[in-house]
């Protein structure tokens, strides 16, 4: 099982998962401007998508600590990636608390990320 390193303490992750959706660039702006609009049922969107941002976090922590690994990084660059990887470790922990939660609705939780077009 994967480990995220908080600040504060450490916590179970859980693999990525092969073959699960992630989140392309496109399809994350596209969650944000959906999200910024309010104009639907956040938790709804949320029940729908969070399997995938979960899938999308954990590969950019995988990325990101595989790049802190790389003996040739310069400091500057290893200070931003250890900001953002502590970043990606928060959001992280929202993604496990909410999938906690029961979702709003028998359908949620499908994890497919094409559902923001």
């Amino acid at each position: 099982m994967a480990h995220a390193q908080s600040p504060n303490r450490e916590f179970a992750v859980g693999p990525i998962e092969r073959g699960s959706a992630t989140f392309s660039i496109e399809e994350l702006e596209t969650g944000l401007r959906t999200l910024g609009r309010r104009d639907g049922d956040l938790k709804d969107f949320w029940d729908q998508n969070i399997d995938a941002f979960r899938q999308t976090i954990l590969f950019a922590i995988h990325e990101t600590s595989e790049a802190l690994l790389s003996p040739n990084i310069a400091l500057q660059s290893r200070v931003e990636l250890e900001g953002q990887l502590e970043m990606l470790a928060q959001y992280l922990k929202l993604a496990v608390q909410y999938s906690a939660q029961p979702p709003a609705n028998p359908a949620g939780r499908t994890g497919v990320a094409r559902r923001l077009h």
